[in-house]
């Protein structure tokens, strides 16, 4: 995550999420991905994003990005499913 969506994550609290998509092997390869290639849509509220950071002290600068692992337990179904017309070039493609 870059610095500047990290403070966008602070700015618009509730309004901010990091959005997982989880795509089947088959997406890899197929030239087109469709809604069947989603096998799950999660998301992580930007509260749990805010607490795993740490704040900038003496020992630790941000600069321009961090790595974060949340728990597994952070991750929530996320609420909208995904357009049954979706589709888009593959990864394969």
């Amino acid at each position: 995550m870059t610095r500047n969506e990290f403070e966008k994550c602070k700015l618009f609290r509730e309004e901010w999420r990091v959005i997982q998509v989880v795509f089947s092997n088959s997406a890899f390869i197929d030239e087109i991905i469709t809604n069947d290639h989603v096998l799950a849509v999660y998301e992580i509220s930007n509260e749990v994003i805010v607490d795993l950071a740490p704040a900038d002290s003496a020992g630790f600068k941000w600069t321009e990005a961090a790595q974060f692992k949340p728990p597994a337990d952070a991750w929530r179904p996320f609420v909208i499913a995904p357009d049954p017309t979706f589709s888009a070039r593959g990864f394969g493609g």
